[in-house]
């Protein structure tokens, strides 16, 4: 076997790795950057409770240093392996095609990644819009109920007013009527002793 031969079969053991590598970011820019997930398959978040998503290459050279160590075990197995590339093998004539498609598919996969970033962080938001939201009902219905035992307190008291001004009405007729009655009384005394003082006199004379 000569060297030739060995060289082109290196030559398309790269281009397929190359291809092999292009065509996961092809999908991903089409059905989505994949949301990363821990050993037990939950979804990873970040310190603001943002999710996260599996590390993609955004430019040349982190494609060619692209080998699936910087994604999560799942989902290498989901890809599939794959090695590092020199900048030089991409640069050489032979591959020129395959690096004008990775220029075109990377400029899909940033897009993509900025698309799924602001989708979540909308998520992100909507979910604290919630909370926030679910906060002031839970507010106003304490409001609510804590103005519905004020106007009970206010009726009650309101009650106990009228009934205080009723009995203290009920109190002044009554003192209008002994006020009244012993006015009649020393009305009906005076009168008495006018009389007693006239017989008096008459005896007198």
């Amino acid at each position: 076997m000569n060297s030739n031969h060995i060289s082109g079969q290196n030559r398309e053991k790269s281009r397929a790795n190359i291809e092999h590598k292009i065509n996961i970011l092809k999908k991903w820019s089409s059905d989505g950057i994949p949301i990363k997930l821990d050993n037990n398959g939950s979804e990873v978040r970040d310190k603001t409770g943002e999710l996260e998503f599996e590390w993609v290459p955004l430019s040349i050279l982190d494609f060619s240093k692209w080998d699936g160590s910087q994604n999560s075990s799942i989902c290498v197995e989901l890809i599939g392996q794959f090695k590092t590339v020199s900048r030089e093998t991409l640069n050489k004539d032979y591959n020129s095609d395959l690096r004008s498609l990775l220029l075109n598919t990377l400029k899909l996969v940033k897009a993509r990644l900025v698309q799924q970033t602001e989708h979540s962080n909308k998520l992100g938001t909507i979910q604290k819009l919630n909370l926030d939201l679910k906060y002031w009902e839970l507010l106003a219905k304490t409001m609510a109920t804590d103005i519905a035992q004020l106007k009970l307190k206010n009726s009650e008291t309101e009650g106990k007013v009228k009934k205080l001004q009723r009995a203290l009405d009920n109190n002044k007729d009554e003192t209008q009527k002994l006020i009244q009655a012993k006015e009649e009384r020393i009305q009906s005394l005076l009168a008495s002793l006018n009389k007693i003082t006239k017989f008096s006199a008459l005896k007198k004379e």
